[in-house]
């Protein structure tokens, strides 16, 4: 591993974050893997933090909305999500209990019904398989059965396994 100077360790933090949001925990990661000087590592990211080039609640605010309204995820997905990429839980659970994340989720979940009755298929069978891939996706069966309940079909008995 060569060991970067700050200056181009700064750049590289600049190409990375230029190809698309990063949260402060996976841009570290990346940059340690290339630079393999911590302390460097860490004064590049403090530099971009004091910047707001760098901002975790940001980032986490757009993969929300991402998640939910434009990949049709629901809740724990996008949960596991963040996780995955190093924000700290505190933010996510206070972003996830917003008014506008439960909107967001239920428009996500609405559109992915919309998408998959497209063909005109609503046969009982048919809605059951839907109401297993919301879940499979992370959606909540509260969310499931309302957004069925809403596009009007019947919601089934159970919770999909």
């Amino acid at each position: 591993m060569v060991v970067f100077d700050e200056d181009r360790i700064h750049d590289s933090a600049l190409r990375i974050i230029s190809i698309r949001p990063h949260s402060t925990a996976e841009l570290r990661r990346k940059l340690l893997k290339k630079a393999g000087d911590p302390a460097a590592v860490d004064r590049v990211i403090e530099r971009l933090l004091r910047v707001d080039l760098l901002n975790d609640n940001r980032f986490a605010r757009d993969f929300i909305e991402y998640g939910f309204v434009r990949k049709s995820w629901g809740k724990r997905k996008v949960w596991a999500g963040l996780m995955k990429r190093g924000i700290d839980r505190i933010i996510i659970d206070e972003l996830l209990r917003s008014p506008d994340a439960a909107l967001m989720e239920q428009e996500g979940a609405r559109r992915f019904v919309d998408r998959q009755t497209r063909d005109g298929d609503t046969s009982e069978e048919h809605i059951k398989k839907i109401a297993g891939k919301l879940v499979s996706r992370g959606f909540g069966w509260d969310v499931v059965s309302q957004v069925i309940k809403s596009a009007g079909q019947p919601v089934p008995e159970r919770e999909p396994a």
